[in-house]
């Protein structure tokens, strides 16, 4: 008769450990599709690989929920941090207005050197340089438009 009894505990024993691997099963599951549904959201349309570089079409500064898209179009000028460029009618950076816009999705602050001062900038900020100024990315490497 005893082994009825232990019969009966190892049939609840399996049971138990049935549902819970079937918990386990649905929370991953839910879990997954967050995931994928997050994704989906983040990936960019009209996105072209050339030589292992992500490029869009779109010339959007930001994206519909206020981040940041950071694209790269003809004639836009790339401030390498820690290189000094020169503000020249002859040269790469012309004297004129320019929006800073952020290289990176994550920084929507940083800092610039103009003449000898250092100032933080935000995403689409405007400025005017001048001919002869001196120009410098501190923090982040940024994109003039």
């Amino acid at each position: 008769m005893w082994y009825y009894y232990l019969i009966g505990a190892l049939a609840l024993i399996a049971i138990v450990f049935g549902i819970i691997a079937i918990v386990f099963a649905v929370k991953n599951k839910k879990k997954k599709e967050e995931i994928d549904a997050i994704n989906s959201e983040n990936k960019a349309d009209d996105v072209k690989i050339v030589d292992g570089v992500r490029y869009t079409n779109s010339s959007k500064e930001m994206e519909g929920e206020g981040d940041i898209a950071v694209t790269h179009n003809v004639g836009d000028i790339i401030l390498k941090i820690g290189v000094e460029y020169t503000v020249e009618t002859l040269g790469t950076i012309i004297p004129g207005k320019y929006t800073i816009l952020s290289t990176s999705d994550s920084a929507d602050k940083f800092n610039i050197r103009i003449g000898e001062f250092v100032r933080e900038y935000s995403h689409r900020d405007n400025i005017v340089l001048s001919e002869g100024e001196k120009i410098c990315s501190v923090s982040h490497d940024v994109i003039l438009r």
